[in-house]
C-alpha cells in the first residue's frame, strides 16, 4: 500500500538572534539593515535618543511639553 508523502518544511537555519531581529524589523516596518547598517544606525541615532528620553520622562505634563515643542518645530518648518 502506497502512503502519500507529506512535504516537511525546511528547518530555519538562521540563528535565534536573526529571527528576532527580522520580527522586530517587520513589526516596525523597517528593513533589517536599519539595525545593522552603520550609516543607517547613525542617521537614526537621534530618533533612538528621542525615544530613550521619552521613556524616562516621569510626568504626563513633561511628555505634553515635549510633544508641544516638537509640534511647534514641525509647524515652523512647514512654512
Amino acid at each position: 500500500m502506497d502512503m502519500p508523502h507529506a512535504t516537511l518544511p525546511m528547518p530555519d537555519t538562521r540563528s535565534r538572534s536573526e529571527l528576532v531581529l527580522k520580527r522586530l524589523a517587520d513589526a516596525l516596518g523597517q528593513p533589517v539593515s536599519a539595525f545593522t547598517d552603520p550609516t543607517k544606525i547613525k542617521a537614526d541615532a537621534g530618533a533612538a535618543e528621542l525615544l530613550r528620553l521619552w521613556q524616562v520622562i516621569r510626568t504626563e505634563s513633561g511628555r505634553d511639553a515635549v510633544l508641544k515643542s516638537v509640534r511647534a518645530i514641525v509647524e515652523a518648518q512647514a512654512d
